[in-house]
């Protein structure tokens, strides 16, 4: 965070390893394809000898593109006037908090302070309140009780300017344990000196140094830990009148282990959801491009518990299972890919919603009843057919091909989502014979023929129940 004369650029104050828009204090926000913006101004101080109000210009910029944020006061139309304005820049994934100085008009009223934050394809508009301004009146003949009072106030609002502040202190809510990262801070225009002290969650001091008056970037580091601990950054200004202390705090998660070479670097530039909203119970087919061939493919929910896990296939494809919900919520599939000690992560957002069975139909057949195992109405395009969608437990489950389809093979999933059996179809196959597993409790298990060349491939899901004999 730098606080610079009007009207300039600023350089990137820092990168955050988590920016997080939400954070902010009141103001807004915006969501774009590429992430989220956010802003919001907050009146610092009042000087109202000078006519300058200094803003605080907070901007979360979590896109993968820079933000070019201009500060500027809008007041009564003049003739001939001229609009003075502050200008900054956001670099991607990063946040700011930077002082801006408005200048005050002489006469008439002042509207608002107004920002605007421009990104690619976007734009927002955050605005704050005009201060207060209180001009002095003509002069006339006043008492000595009335001047020593206005001596008085003078006093006082000399010292509300001079003394020490730490006017702003922005750093990132999460970081990497033993990588550097970067902190902007300003001091107030009275500040004639300032220090820093880094705390661990013990109380123990991590670092300490001095710092220039102004503003500028602190670079810390924090020790390599095994799980995330929680750190205090506390900044003091000084000066004749005093001390001012201003602290934050922020997360260090363990630093992932980097590849021993970079020729064994994991490629996983893409991963997506064959559809993004799904049934309780159904299964979610999870589909990327990686040339690693080992890793796996876990469901989390927003506590980041496992809900379902399979294996990352050679094929491109994995299935889970949606688990149960009373009402719809939001869960991620984390896909990490694997070789050697070298590893690759992305994830995807999937929503998960109640499944209901629809009217006037039975979930299950009555126990006993075999005419209740009804063979499944055939969907177009589908290169296999079931006998039925209900067996007993160690019985054949005849698939019967209604299309030969390449590279066509056909997969047994339990309720997980883990690969029981797997049969690839042969050019000349008219069925192929999966075994029900063996239970003692009824249970739904998951047929999924899939087909197709590279990553065209698709899949057809069939869900059948096997009873306990």
């Amino acid at each position: 965070m730098l606080a610079l004369p009007r009207p300039t650029t600023l350089a990137p104050a820092r990168r955050a390893d988590h920016p997080a828009a939400a954070t902010l204090p009141a103001g807004s926000q915006i969501a774009v394809p590429s992430g989220q913006i956010a802003g919001a101004l907050r009146l610092l101080a009042v000087d109202g000898r000078r006519l300058i109000a200094t803003y605080e210009l907070m901007v979360a910029n979590q896109t993968k593109g820079p933000l070019a944020a201009f500060c500027y006061a809008v007041g009564a139309p003049q003739r001939g006037g001229r609009l003075r304005w502050s200008a900054i820049t956001v670099p991607p994934m990063s946040s700011v908090a930077v002082p801006i100085d408005i200048e005050l008009p002489k006469r008439g009223p002042l509207r608002r302070i107004v920002a605007e934050l421009h990104a690619d394809g976007a734009q927002l508009i955050v605005d704050a309140d005009p201060p207060v301004i209180r001009r002095p009146f003509g002069a006339r003949k006043v008492a000595g009780t009335t001047l020593g009072l206005g001596l008085v106030a003078l006093a006082a609002g000399t010292y509300a300017l001079e003394r020490p502040r730490v006017t702003s202190l922005a750093a990132p809510s999460h970081v990497a344990a033993g990588a550097s990262f970067q902190v902007a801070y300003a001091f107030g225009p009275g500040t004639k000196s300032g220090d820093y002290a880094l705390e661990d969650p013990d109380g123990r001091e991590i670092s300490r140094g001095s710092l220039a008056a102004g503003s500028g970037v602190l670079n810390l580091k924090v020790p390599r830990v095994h799980a995330e601990r929680r750190y205090d950054l506390r900044l003091v200004a000084h000066n004749a009148l005093g001390s001012a202390a201003r602290s934050t705090s922020f997360v260090a998660a363990a630093l992932p282990q980097a590849p021993a070479r970079p020729a064994e670097a994991v490629h996983l530039p893409t991963v997506w959801l064959q559809q993004d909203t799904v049934p309780s119970g159904t299964p979610i087919v999870v589909r990327y491009i990686t040339d690693a061939r080992t890793g796996t493919v876990k469901l989390l929910d927003q506590d980041g518990t496992e809900r379902a896990s399979a294996l990352l296939s050679a094929r491109g494809s994995s299935i889970l299972i949606a688990p149960q919900v009373d009402s719809q919520e939001d869960f991620r599939v984390v896909v990490v890919a694997r070789r050697g000690d070298a590893r690759s992560e992305a994830q995807v957002p999937v929503r998960i919603v109640r499944s209901e069975a629809p009217a006037g139909t039975s979930a299950v057949p009555e126990a006993g009843d075999s005419s209740g195992a009804r063979a499944p109405a055939a969907v177009e395009g589908d290169p296999v057919v079931l006998a039925s969608e209900t067996f007993y437990s160690g019985e054949g489950i005849v698939v019967s091909v209604a299309r030969h389809l390449p590279n066509l093979r056909v997969v047994l999933l339990d309720a997980s989502g883990q690969e029981i059996q797997n049969v690839d179809v042969a050019p000349d196959d008219d069925r192929v014979i999966l075994e029900a597993p063996r239970s003692k409790t009824d249970a739904r298990f998951t047929i999924v023929a899939t087909y197709g060349p590279g990553t065209s491939e698709m899949s057809v899901i069939h869900s059948v129940l096997v009873r306990a004999r």
